[in-house]
């Protein structure tokens, strides 16, 4: 150490020799234990400071591992809290989803149920219109164009049924004097007078069918008069490559019951042109079915 350095600065010098007397003697050994109390206590400073400076590095050192867990749980919660907010955020992002969605479909139903409103109106609307008409019109034989196709045929304004006037007549019998067992040619072009019993004729009932909207109404009348009826308000009847399939009738109004009902989609067969041999078994051409083994209410027997 260099402590020593200090001690041999006092050392023999080569080729000489000194001699120290008693009291020479005594005043070396005075310094000598001076300087060693000195020496002693620059030791202990020395030592007190190197004591002081590993606490203080170990202070630091715990300070340095409490900074560092506190940073380490400052991570872990920043983590978390990341963690917390993407969760949100997707939870958010569904919820806002879900909303438009919601929004979208309230939309399209909002239009819709405007949609059908207008509809119905319109149709309402036509309806009244289409009576007023038939309320000035009187009955009789009338002229009818269809794609510069023309058809003669007889409208009833009698309102013995309460419907007003203007009906289009397709099939109308009363005293007997036509033959209705006819083929399918001529259920299809129509036959018998137009001012008394006769058959419209498919081709020409699709063609006028095809025009707009229109209502069926069946009227009977027993010999006493009295007058019973099915009226449908939507009547449509396929092409003749379907045998003129009823498609559609439409809400039922009537004090006869629902005996044209059964008919619905039933395809319309005569003698001659019978798959399902309904005709033949009731001498007449109509819209038969076998759901009831051919017993169906016909009005052309």
């Amino acid at each position: 150490m260099k402590i020593i350095v200090l001690i041999v600065i006092g050392g023999l010098l080569a080729g000489e020799t000194h001699y120290v007397d008693a009291a020479e003697a005594d005043f070396h050994g005075f310094y000598f234990e001076l300087l060693l109390t000195h020496l002693d206590a620059f030791e202990a400073r020395v030592q007190g400071q190197l004591s002081t400076l590993a606490e203080q590095i170990n202070d630091l050192k715990s300070e340095v591992t409490r900074t560092t867990k506190e940073i380490e749980t400052k991570v872990d919660n920043t983590e978390a809290i990341m963690k917390k907010l993407t969760i949100q955020q997707k939870v958010s992002t569904s919820a806002l989803r879900i909303e438009l969605l919601t929004l979208k479909a309230n939309i399209v139903r909002e239009c819709t149920n405007k949609e059908v409103f207008s509809t119905m109106i319109e149709q309402q609307a036509m309806q009244v219109v289409r009576r007023i008409e038939r309320s000035t019109v009187v009955s009789g034989t009338q002229q009818l164009f269809v794609d510069s196709q023309e058809f003669n045929v007889y409208v009833d304004s009698t309102n013995e049924h309460g419907f007003g006037g203007g009906w289009i007549v397709f099939q109308r019998r009363f005293d007997g004097s036509e033959n209705f067992s006819r083929g399918w040619q001529e259920y299809v072009n129509g036959f018998g007078s137009i001012r008394g019993e006769h058959w419209l004729g498919l081709e020409p009932l699709y063609q006028i069918l095809q025009t707009a909207r229109h209502e069926l109404l069946i009227v009977l009348e027993d010999y006493d008069g009295t007058i019973g009826y099915e009226h449908y308000d939507n009547f449509t009847l396929g092409d003749m490559n379907t045998s003129y399939e009823i498609s559609s009738l439409g809400s039922y109004v009537g004090n006869a019951g629902r005996s044209f009902f059964p008919h619905l989609h039933g395809v319309f067969s005569t003698y001659d042109d019978d798959f399902q041999d309904c005709a033949k078994k009731n001498a007449g051409g109509w819209w038969f079915t076998q759901d009831n083994g051919c017993k169906n209410r016909f009005i052309t027997g």
